[in-house]
């Protein structure tokens, strides 16, 4: 068990250098799941919920695995960002003294 989690994190740090962590880890789940991996180890291996494999196991089984790489995280947007230059100027104008 140890060893497949090692080869897992060997995957993920080779794949990292072209892609994000989170979809490396959503691919080699669905491509764990094809080769019928058991689903513990898939659990412990790639530190997923058993909720998160369900999600994956359902989309692959209706076709749907395109859902899987859309980036659909929720990313809130501060209502300072419109004024985020503006203030990077004034902090550099006037730095904090502490």
């Amino acid at each position: 068990m140890e060893k497949e989690s090692k080869n897992i994190e060997i995957l993920i740090q080779i794949m990292s250098k072209f892609m994000g962590k989170r979809l490396i880890k959503q691919i080699l789940c669905v491509v764990l799941l094809i080769f019928g991996v058991d689903e513990m180890k898939i659990i412990s291996g790639l530190n997923i919920s058993s909720n998160t494999l369900k999600k994956y196991t359902n989309l692959l089984k209706n076709d749907r695995l395109s859902e899987l790489f859309e980036d659909n995280l929720y990313r809130p947007k501060s209502e300072l960002e419109d004024f985020r230059e503006e203030i990077m100027t004034k902090l550099d104008e006037n730095p904090a003294h502490t």
